[in-house]
């Protein structure tokens, strides 16, 4: 007995870029059998991140904190170039800022924590 794997056939859709023939001229209307190109949906700023450290991990396998620093540095130096070392200071500082206040409001207060170890008289 011999395997028969099934036969994919493509069917031709309907040119849309040419009027049907019972329409009326001047006036072109899709026809049903159309569909509206698929609209993809956007990943997620997590899901991306963990695609780009997989990616990380997968090309710089056991140095991929290296490869972070760097291209960090890279963003600091743009930045600096881009509006000047003061203006890229208050950048960082701002998004230090952010990122502490989102830890807070997320519940993770560790950063909270080491701050208020470093400032307080205990030693």
């Amino acid at each position: 007995m011999t395997d028969q794997k099934p036969r994919l056939t493509v069917e031709k859709a309907p040119d849309v870029s040419e009027p049907p023939q019972d329409a009326p001229s001047g006036r072109h209307e899709p026809s049903p059998v159309t569909k509206a190109p698929e609209v993809e949906e956007q990943e997620s700023p997590a899901r991306l991140c963990r695609r780009v450290a997989a990616w990380t991990h997968d090309v710089v396998v056991g140095h991929e904190n290296a490869a972070l620093g760097g291209a960090v540095g890279l963003a600091v130096a743009l930045l600096i170039f881009a509006i000047g070392f003061w203006r890229a200071l208050f950048v960082a500082l701002c998004v230090c800022v952010g990122v502490v206040v989102g830890q807070f409001l997320d519940g993770d207060a560790r950063v909270v924590r080491a701050i208020r170890k470093l400032f307080s008289d205990n030693r």
